[in-house]
């Protein structure tokens, strides 16, 4: 959390993005963990690494203006879940698969 307010707060202030560009998609490791995970190939899951890394960024940097209960965090918790477990399905429905 902290590195993620961190690093917002350097980029509102004029610090080039780039510099604080994460390589998590990089990682071929992380990358095929997530694939036999989420059973899914290579283009669900980068976006889904993407998505998922972004949603964590955002509540990090915009979490504290937002007023939601505990029942709230989980339900949308129960979402993202009930989303990550039906990826494969999705995938073929894109045809990404």
């Amino acid at each position: 959390d902290l590195r993620n307010q961190l690093v917002a707060w350097l980029v509102l202030n004029g610090h080039d993005p780039s510099t604080f560009r994460s390589s998590i998609l990089v990682d071929r490791n992380l990358m095929e963990f997530q694939k036999k995970f989420l059973q899914v190939d290579d283009r669900l899951a980068a976006t889904w690494t993407t998505i998922t890394t972004l949603i964590v960024e955002a509540q990090s940097v915009f979490g504290s203006i937002h007023a939601l209960s505990p029942a709230e965090k989980n339900d949308a918790l129960q979402l993202i879940l009930a989303l990550r477990n039906e990826l494969p399905s999705i995938e073929q429905k894109l045809g990404w698969a």
